[in-house]
């Protein structure tokens, strides 16, 4: 799913920091040292798998949203309504006791505003108090999901994956395993629906944590009346780097890999994601 997919993963996310690296990231979830409890209050992490709601004004019902917090406090969120994801916000995060902001936070359909969040994360909770971009303000509230703690694997995300939406495809996408590697795999996949194919690479990150690496994902739509897969900002050829994870999709509660992605220069994104088939 194309960038209005990202809004749930990237307010999430703005509260957590952007992996890379292989450091284990479960830990500090609670404030302690090591992941375990009885570790300082202070210091808290926002690093893991957070899903919840946001509240924004001029939109009537809450958003889904879904967040990726790693270690660097670069954040990631996708939100929308229902099963879809329809936008990406990322951001730089400063955490302070248990205290959490940011002052440069940026939602890529909105390029000309930058934004800013505060809020509170505990072990379980991340409570966004305000969040203002442009002229959108609101709140949210997101829980910790444990499935960031699932271990990784190059077999254990290789299959065929498609998500659909009022009986029609949206994603058809596979990974295979790249020949002589346990680290490595190729994701590759289409969309009639939103006219584009896409193709790149997946890397495990951490065998601890259930994220994966994406890069040199290359997007391309011979569908030029449109934009490349949605949204893409008139591009119909671009290519991203982000990550992936295994998440469970709110409107069947399986089992579903989901990608991402930002451009070089960070205007243009795109997303998908879909059930094992």
């Amino acid at each position: 799913m194309i960038n209005k997919y990202f809004l749930a993963f990237f307010l999430a996310t703005a509260l957590v920091g952007c992996g890379g690296g292989g450091e284990d990231l479960s830990a500090n979830m609670d404030g302690s040292a090591n992941g375990t409890s009885g570790g300082s209050t202070t210091n808290q992490s926002a690093e893991g798998l957070w899903r919840g709601e946001i509240n924004l004004s001029n939109i009537q019902t809450p958003l889904n949203a879904l967040a990726i917090g790693l270690s660097d406090k670069k954040f990631f969120m996708l939100s929308g309504s229902g099963s879809d994801y329809q936008n990406l916000w990322y951001g730089n995060s400063t955490i302070s006791g248990n205290s959490i902001s940011s002052n440069d936070l940026k939602r890529l359909d909105m390029q000309s505003s930058m934004g800013s969040f505060n809020g509170t994360v505990s072990s379980k909770i991340l409570n966004i108090s305000s969040i203002s971009i442009g002229a959108l303000s609101g709140d949210g509230s997101l829980n910790k999901d444990d499935a960031y703690k699932n271990t990784s694997s190059i077999d254990t995300i290789t299959d065929k994956y498609l998500y659909t939406r009022d009986s029609n495809d949206i994603y058809r996408f596979e990974v295979i395993p790249k020949s002589g590697s346990d680290t490595e795999a190729e994701i590759r996949g289409s969309s009639e629906r939103r006219n584009c194919t896409f193709s790149g690479i997946i890397k495990t990150i951490n065998y601890k944590i259930n994220l994966y690496q994406l890069s040199n994902l290359k997007v391309n739509s011979t569908f030029t009346n449109l934009s490349a897969c949605d949204a893409l900002g008139g591009s119909t050829d671009i290519t991203v780097d982000g990550y992936a994870t295994v998440v469970k999709l709110q409107y069947s509660n399986k089992p579903a890999f989901l990608f991402f992605g930002l451009t070089s220069d960070k205007l243009k994104w795109f997303s998908g994601f879909g059930e094992s088939i």
